[in-house]
């Protein structure tokens, strides 16, 4: 079976990294046993046989590593949970992660799921808002999107949402070189007109396209981002926007902010544990990741194997390379380490109108941020800085 794609940044790709077995993992010992720990699920696309059953034992095996009784100041289920659980599984799953970890009463805890519309419906929302949930991400696919296509689905899921007060609302609307412009333009007013706090456009990755089609999704989404931008929405990275009061924009006013393979966090969430098939996760200061093959998840753990297939090489606060990343990705500029980018890229940029200097630093422009993966990519690889790291 072909590997199950979690990441939504490539960027993350490009940080050095070395495979399990080479690694020796961060002693829990070491680690505050009051840590803020977020904890990340991921659910894939396809259909994965006894999944629930699959992230228990997974559970008991990071325990060996991964052992905190720190509050739990983020749960997130990713992806496609109802794909792969029933509604009593899903409840199971809750129940045993409330045993499990410190999930209890924590001030302040964000508890989301993310959902397509077609699971969107009253006794579903009632189920999650009793377990908890508080936000709510829903994920319409326009990829395949013809100029009549109905919005009626999407309606339907946001009047049904709206119905359940305290329930924050968020959208993910994937795009892709067939995604017409009219029907797009149509769907991002009916999210707009909603009670959101937040839209994400999620185009489809340049490596799957044609070159034609690559550069048409870019111009599609380059549009949808000035809708956005025209209504008042602040972007973050390359392709989140948000609207006040969403906490991340003070996170960022006040430099809180990081950012990680699955979107942005506030800073004093130190580890985050990624449970699932082709999960992330922080723990000790080394990203982790576990292998996105079903087969191979499936045969770790069947063996009482963790199955995670690699960890970065060093911690991410020594790597020069993960704090160009931060600064670009949460506050679309390089600040005190401007000085560290080599004269040969930062006058590439500059000249390329995707950088300009601003004081001591080099701020992003529009055209910067629009291809903000390529700007990252060309620091990194044209400065040398991994190979000056290691």
């Amino acid at each position: 079976m072909q590997p199950e794609q979690r990441r939504r940044n490539p960027a993350f790709t490009l940080l050095p990294e070395e495979p399990a077995a080479r690694h020796k993992a961060p002693a829990s010992a070491s680690l505050p046993a009051i840590s803020r720990t977020g904890i990340n699920i991921y659910f894939p696309a396809r259909p994965c046989q006894d999944y629930l059953n699959l992230l228990v034992q997974e559970m008991l095996l990071k325990d060996k590593i991964f052992s905190s009784k720190g509050p739990v100041a983020s749960l997130w289920l990713r992806g496609y949970p109802l794909r792969q659980l029933t509604t009593d599984a899903m409840t199971e799953l809750v129940f045993r992660l409330c045993s499990h970890y410190n999930l209890q009463n924590n001030l302040g805890a964000e508890r989301g799921i993310e959902l397509g519309p077609e699971h969107c419906d009253r006794n579903i929302l009632a189920l999650l808002k009793g377990l908890g949930f508080e936000v709510i991400r829903l994920m319409p696919d326009a990829t395949l999107a013809s100029a009549d296509r109905s919005t009626d689905a999407v309606r339907r899921a946001m009047d049904v949402a709206n119905e359940f007060a305290g329930l924050r609302l968020q959208w993910a609307v994937q795009l892709g070189a067939d995604t017409d412009q009219a029907y797009l333009d149509k769907l991002l007013s009916l999210l707009m007109s909603s009670a959101t706090e937040e839209i994400e456009l999620i185009p489809c990755p340049p490596a799957l396209q044609s070159i034609d089609d690559a550069l048409l999704c870019q111009k599609i989404t380059a549009r949808a981002a000035q809708q956005l931008i025209d209504q008042g929405f602040q972007r973050f990275g390359e392709h989140c926007f948000k609207l006040p009061p969403h906490p991340d924009l003070l996170l960022r006013d006040n430099r809180n902010l990081c950012y990680g393979p699955w979107g942005f966090y506030k800073r004093d969430i130190v580890n985050w544990l990624g449970l699932g098939l082709g999960a992330e996760g922080i723990w000790g200061d080394y990203l982790y990741h576990n292998s996105g093959n079903p087969d191979c998840y499936r045969h770790r753990i069947l063996n009482h194997q963790d199955p995670v297939a690699g960890w970065s090489c060093a911690p991410l606060a020594d790597q020069q390379s993960y704090r160009v990343m931060q600064e670009l990705y949460c506050y679309h500029s390089l600040g005190l380490i401007a000085d560290s980018i080599g004269e040969t890229s930062r006058a590439r940029l500059v000249a390329r109108g995707w950088l300009v200097p601003d004081g001591a630093q080099l701020r992003l422009t529009t055209a910067g941020v629009e291809n903000l993966a390529s700007v990252f990519r060309s620091i990194l690889c044209k400065d040398n800085v991994l190979q000056r790291q290691w």
